[in-house]
Order: structure tokens, then C-alpha cells, then sequence
């Protein structure tokens, strides 16, 4: 047996060989093949394919994609009272709707608060409620003795995407 150093499968011709034979693959099977320019101008390697497969060009014929399709959300939250005394406790209402403003029922939403404003790391999960048939939820904060940063999360489902509410700040 003989090992040769500096020898590679992958030469040029070879790739080249191996791109084609992709791109005929994927017209096969319906997928359009784009190639990506090289981002190093004057380069002379061998262009990459890249593929965007959506949810049409790989489903069976005649099935029905449009369930794929995630509807999106908005979350609206207040505090009341809307300038509590200190160690007070104030009431959190919102509402969820999607898109159209079309109010989410039985939907989990999460309630998430920080003593600091920081990245999302700070805040912690400090209630969970699920939206009524009208999309509304209540939670009910304790006063601190500190400014406290509240955020109303929805972590989305089969049929709706992610969203937050605007930060509340409660001083």
C-alpha cells in the first residue's frame, strides 16, 4: 500500500464534476439550484450551490402547505396603577392577537421579570397564565423595593409565531 502526501480527491475537475452532478439531482427533483458568488473577488475557486428548498418543492403533489405557514402575533400589556407606591402590588393585563388584530384564545403566556435592564439572560419566568377566549391574561406582581422591568411572552405554538410586549417598567 502506498500513501501519497499532498494528494487530494478534490481536485478542481473533481468538484466540478461533483456540482454538476448535484445540479442535475436537484432539477430531477424539481429544485432549482442557485449558485453563490465567491465573496473573495478575483478568486478562482469553484463556485458553491446553494439550494432554498421551500415547503412547495419537497411536499407531495397536491398537498397542502399553507398550514407551514405561522400566523404572527402582538402582545399588548399595562400595569396598574399606572405609578404604584413603593412595595405595592400592581395588576398586569394584556391581550394577544395575531395579525389582524383577531384576539388568540387558550394561548400559554409567560411572565418575566428583571431587577436589572440587561440582555434577556436577567429575566426570570415569574408567572404563567393562558389567554381567555377573548386573548386577555392578568398576572399580579409584588412590589419590590427596586425598579422592576416586566415582559409579557408569548413563545409561540404550531400555528403562531413569538412575541413580546413592550417592556414595562415599574419604579
Amino acid at each position: 500500500m502506498k500513501i501519497q502526501s499532498g494528494f487530494s480527491i478534490f481536485s478542481s475537475r473533481n468538484i466540478s464534476v461533483v456540482l454538476i452532478s448535484a445540479c442535475l439531482l436537484f432539477l430531477l427533483a424539481g429544485i432549482s439550484p442557485v449558485f453563490a458568488e465567491d465573496s473573495i473577488s478575483g478568486s478562482n475557486s469553484t463556485p458553491s450551490v446553494v439550494t432554498s428548498l421551500s415547503a412547495s418543492s419537497v411536499s407531495p403533489a397536491g398537498a397542502d402547505v399553507s398550514s407551514a405557514t405561522k400566523e404572527k402575533t402582538q402582545i399588548t400589556a399595562k400595569v396598574s396603577p399606572s405609578n404604584p407606591n413603593p412595595g405595592e402590588t400592581v395588576k398586569v393585563t394584556g391581550q394577544l392577537v395575531d395579525a389582524d388584530g383577531k384576539p388568540l384564545a387558550a394561548k400559554k403566556v409567560l411572565l418575566e421579570t428583571s431587577d436589572r435592564m440587561g440582555n434577556r439572560s436577567d429575566f426570570e419566568i415569574t408567572g404563567k397564565e393562558e389567554t381567555d377566549e377573548k386573548g386577555y391574561f392578568e398576572f399580579l406582581v409584588g412590589g419590590g423595593s427596586t425598579t422592576t422591568f416586566i415582559l409579557i411572552h408569548f413563545t409561540g405554538d404550531d400555528s403562531c409565531e413569538e412575541s413580546y410586549s413592550d417592556m414595562i417598567t415599574v419604579i
